[in-house]
């Protein structure tokens, strides 16, 4: 696939706008104007490229050129000989552009090396990030097991700041079962609960069509990719076991599983659901443990709107949102299970290489930030 060219014009190129890039092509070219201030300036946004995983290359026009005046002198064929010609890989050009500036000072020099090892840091392929040094130790005349050493405390770092932001973010979402006594308080088993209220919302809504959304691209009249919502219809067991399908996720309970499976074929084969029909097909300890599900009355807590005087509709009135809020609490549990797993694999030897694990560890965590940024959207509380 092509590259995509980017002009920075005056304002920054955004997380989102990079996102709908890289859904395009892995691959962009940054143009800048020959003004050499304003280009050191400029490189500090392109980490953000970076985080997404992009190939990244930058291509500056001559002294009192930008991209606009550079468009009207050349026909389509020398501007895209000169792009092609001119950009150079992001990482390499702001080694040498940094170190021009370093010239013999040395302590500058650190400053920048530790810049240029900022930028490596976001680039999450190990193997990109380990030519990348190999390449800046020849342009900086530096040791590779300093940058190495270097990247990984700062890979490190990151890992403790997402962990720090991460505990704030949980407290705005915390699963809870509530207890008669307002101040009892109990140890809960958080994905017993999701499964749980997976099956509870199979058995009272699985064959109920509702409207879901689905987040589309799409090219509007300036000729700009952007990202919109569409809504379409599905029974909430398709849903639900569509979703599950998509991460290749398996209820972890034996009982749930196989309720779940049960209730999915069910529903397949049955045009009608009647859940005493539904019950007496059942094996008896299947269907004492749906009977119970429909019989306790639990809640499940999101987040405290009724703190903030807001009306939350029926769930029966927004089924849709309620099953996605559910799919969305179970993989951020599972995705945060992951984390804690990586941490564990991480060695205190003083010359351990844990980058492969901090960079996947890195990842997990924007992960997180997406599901967080969604609940924060649609986080509702409803009475179950």
């Amino acid at each position: 696939m092509l590259p995509v060219f980017s002009q920075y014009a005056g304002t920054a190129l955004t997380p989102d706008q990079i996102r709908l890039i890289n859904r395009l092509t892995k691959n962009i070219t940054v143009l800048f104007d020959g003004d050499a201030a304003g280009l050191r300036a400029s490189l500090r946004g392109i980490d953000l490229i970076l985080e997404e995983g992009m190939n990244v290359r930058v291509c500056s026009f001559p002294d009192g050129e930008d991209p606009d005046s550079f468009a009207k002198k050349y026909n389509f064929e020398e501007i895209t000989h000169y792009l092609e010609s001119n950009s150079k890989d992001f990482i390499q050009f702001k080694a040498s552009l940094l170190m021009e500036d370093a010239k013999n000072d040395p302590i500058k020099k650190a400053d920048l090396i530790r810049e240029i090892v900022v930028s490596i840091s976001k680039v999450p392929d190990r193997i990109q990030r380990e030519v990348y040094i190999q390449e800046c130790s020849r342009i900086m005349d530096i040791s590779e097991q300093v940058l190495v050493s270097t990247l990984a405390q700062l890979i490190q770092k990151d890992i403790v700041d997402a962990g720090k932001k991460q505990k704030q973010d949980q407290k705005s979402l915390e699963v809870v079962k509530e207890e008669t006594t307002p101040n009892a308080a109990r140890k809960i088993d958080v994905q017993y609960e999701i499964e749980r209220k997976i099956i509870e919302i199979l058995l009272l809504y699985g064959n109920t069509e509702d409207e879901f959304e689905d987040t589309l691209l799409r090219t509007n009249a300036e000729g700009e990719v952007e990202e919109y919502t569409e809504k379409r219809t599905y029974k909430v067991f398709e849903r639900v076991y569509l979703s599950l399908q998509e991460d290749e996720v398996e209820l972890a309970n034996p009982l749930f599983r196989a309720i779940f499976n049960n209730i999915i074929n069910y529903f397949r084969q049955a045009e009608n659901f009647s859940t005493e029909q539904y019950l007496m097909q059942l094996p008896q300890e299947l269907a004492q443990e749906v009977t119970d599900v429909l019989m306790e009355d639990e809640k499940v807590v999101l987040h405290n709107w009724e703190a903030q005087n807001i009306i939350v509709k029926e769930k029966t009135h927004s089924i849709g949102q309620y099953v996605n809020e559910t799919i969305l609490t179970l993989r951020w549990f599972l995705v945060d299970k992951i984390i804690e797993e990586l941490k564990k694999d991480i060695s205190s030897e003083p010359n351990a290489d844990n980058t492969e694990t901090l960079s996947l560890a890195m990842d997990y965590y924007k992960l997180i930030g997406s599901f967080s940024s969604k609940l924060g959207r649609v986080m509702s509380r409803y009475h179950i």
